[in-house]
């Protein structure tokens, strides 16, 4: 009788565990495709619940949950919740420093991920700390990863805007358009929102010929690529008459 109330015990227990692992992996799954969706609330909920569920079983591995904070991080910054994004990039960096083997480009990612957040602050000049963090790793690879480097340069030159420096920002944002035009070719959408980019930092330094140049040039690329009717063109093309008409 008691060997057969054990057994049924331990067969109750491994049916509750695996139904639990069953309902966290549910949880994480969900969270994923929500992010990659861009539905960012979603996200946020399923992440946690992944979190909350598996609380003990990340001390045995932690870049698993480095993965989920950073992005947990990134869909507070979408939300605008950041502090909370803050928060969660910070819990990410520390689980990835303590590693012995971290992810590849995790750790400059997350710096870049706080300079990109403090950009968004206001924090300009704490954008910056971070940013160079990112950009002393990338550059002193032997094969710096060219287009982590480029996306680094435009976080600098947005950075460098956001503070007033045009002409830091215009350098940075140049510096990005060269890797992305090897990499990309004319027609990348990223290589149009470096023009856009240009185009903005010499309005602001009153430039309008080449702030029209590169509008022209931004408005042109996303038009080949999408079409004259496409949201990002009908922006970019309202920039060109906004520039011809002063």
């Amino acid at each position: 009788m008691y060997k057969q109330l054990t057994k049924k015990v331990f067969l109750a227990l491994f049916i509750l565990s695996t139904t639990t692992s069953l309902f966290a992996n549910d949880s994480l799954t969900i969270a994923k495709k929500a992010f990659k969706n861009k539905k960012y609330t979603q996200a946020i909920f399923y992440y946690n619940k992944h979190l909350k569920e598996n609380s003990i079983s990340f001390t045995t591995s932690p870049l698993k949950a480095s993965s989920i904070y950073n992005n947990l991080g990134r869909s507070y910054k979408r939300t605008k919740q950041y502090e909370k994004a803050k928060i969660m990039y910070n819990k990410a960096l520390e689980l990835e420093k303590q590693a012995p083997i971290p992810h590849q480009y995790a750790i400059p990612s997350l710096y870049n991920n706080l300079g990109v957040l403090y950009t968004a602050l206001g924090q300009y000049t704490k954008a910056i700390n971070y940013l160079d963090k990112t950009h002393s790793i990338y550059s002193n690879k032997q094969q710096p990863p060219a287009q982590r480097l480029a996306q680094c340069y435009t976080n600098y030159g947005r950075a460098y805007y956001g503070k007033g420096s045009y002409d830091k920002a215009i350098d940075n944002f140049q510096r990005s358009l060269i890797i992305r035009l090897q990499e990309l070719g004319l027609k990348h959408i990223l290589v149009a929102k470096n023009y856009n980019d240009l185009s903005h930092a010499f309005e602001k330094k009153s430039n309008q010929e080449q702030a029209l140049f590169y509008a022209t040039k931004a408005a042109t690329s996303v038009i080949k690529k999408y079409s004259s009717r496409h949201p990002i063109s009908i922006d970019y093309i309202k920039h060109v008459k906004s520039l011809v008409k002063k």
